[in-house]
């Protein structure tokens, strides 16, 4: 799982400056998935039958190569029985104005 997490530090520079929190976020998704199978001695293909998609599949959720929409994390972490928290932060100091989306 390590692995997973140096190879965000060596990722190219991005356009989006929200990218490194996006990967950020699909690598910790993987990891919990990871978490949940050794807990509960599965198998990849064990998974994949509990969430209808295939080993490969899983193998994509858990490395964090697959571009997971919030709906589908939602999905998943239903079925397995966890919960998805996300949080929205302000910036560094509360003085700053909102921007403009």
């Amino acid at each position: 799982m390590e692995q997973l997490k140096t190879a965000m530090n060596v990722l190219p520079p991005s356009e989006h400056p929200g990218e490194e929190v996006y990967y950020e976020i699909l690598c910790d998704f993987g990891i919990a998935l990871v978490e949940y199978r050794r807990k509960h001695h599965m198998k990849q293909e064990d998974l994949a039958q509990m969430l209808h998609v295939s080993q490969a599949m899983v193998s994509k959720y858990e490395n964090g190569t697959f571009n997971l929409s919030l709906r589908t994390m939602c999905d998943i972490c239903a079925q397995i029985g966890y919960q998805l928290q996300v949080s929205i932060a302000g910036g560094a100091s509360s003085n700053e104005e909102p921007k403009e989306m």
